[in-house]
């Protein structure tokens, strides 16, 4: 395997796609490398690596601190490179059953968005926060995320998710039942309801300017911690299906706001 063996099998008469792939077994060798020209390359350097990362975390070989004998950072960083810059479309999940590994994983998916691809910390950390196993799925999302920042209502936006959060773990609200929509007050409280309505299954692109004035209304004009408990609870399960809409992008709680 390697340059040395990818050039004995072309001189052997192997066919293009099987030489280059032994040629390119060991790429990328650094972030600054490019992966695997063909995608049957691509499936062999990554397997490569993941069989090299689970044997040593089996183990017990984790690198600590500076000491890293196995190279096992970089075979890592291979891993999300080959994925990401080849389109891979799959779940790293159904192959990192080992949760040490798992988060030594995570670690290096972070630096490359955010080292490499210049994505902010908190962009990265919300967008993890909302699912990494499917890289493509995650770069799409950062893209879409940091797209969004530039709207004067994403910061106000996400600073009402990270409010809601709060008080869902306060209150240790944990339920996703059915919003009952005899018990809405007239007004913020009704009209957020309807626009959560009319948003669902809608990309937040196209629904945060309508959406950031109706939840700005609703806390300034409702209380949700209402004395009642059927409306509290009602408020609280409006506000937790709210915030489930739009955490498959990100978990927007995670961004750091200037306000």
């Amino acid at each position: 395997q390697g340059v040395v063996g990818g050039l004995y099998a072309r001189v052997q008469g192997e066919s293009e796609p099987v030489w280059q792939a032994i040629y390119d077994h060991y790429k990328p060798e650094s972030m600054e490398d490019v992966i695997p020209r063909s995608r049957a390359g691509q499936f062999v350097a990554l397997a490569d690596k993941l069989d090299t990362l689970a044997g040593c975390f089996r183990v017990g070989l984790v690198p600590t601190g500076s000491r890293d004998p196995f190279a096992l950072r970089r075979a890592a960083q291979g891993v999300v490179k080959i994925i990401v810059e080849g389109k891979l479309d799959l779940s790293l999940s159904k192959y990192l059953t080992d949760q040490t590994l798992a988060e030594f994983l995570a670690e290096r998916i972070r630096y490359y968005f955010r080292d490499l691809r210049g994505f902010k910390y908190d962009e990265v950390n919300a967008c993890m926060a909302a699912g990494s196993s499917n890289l493509a799925d995650l770069e799409a999302r950062l893209v879409r995320v940091r797209n969004l920042r530039s709207s004067p209502d994403f910061e106000p936006l996400a600073a009402s998710f990270k409010r809601i959060r709060n008080i869902l773990e306060q209150a240790k609200f944990t339920g996703v039942g059915r919003i009952d929509t005899g018990l809405l007050e007239a007004g913020p409280e009704q009209d957020l309801y309807e626009e959560y309505q009319s948003t669902t299954g809608q990309p937040i692109e196209s629904v945060i300017s309508r959406l950031r004035p109706k939840v700005d209304r609703f806390f300034d004009k409702v209380l949700v911690n209402a004395p009642d408990a059927r409306i509290r609870q009602n408020r609280l399960t409006l506000l937790s299906a709210l915030l489930r809409e739009f955490s498959t992008i990100a978990d927007f709680s995670e961004i750091v706001t200037t306000a």
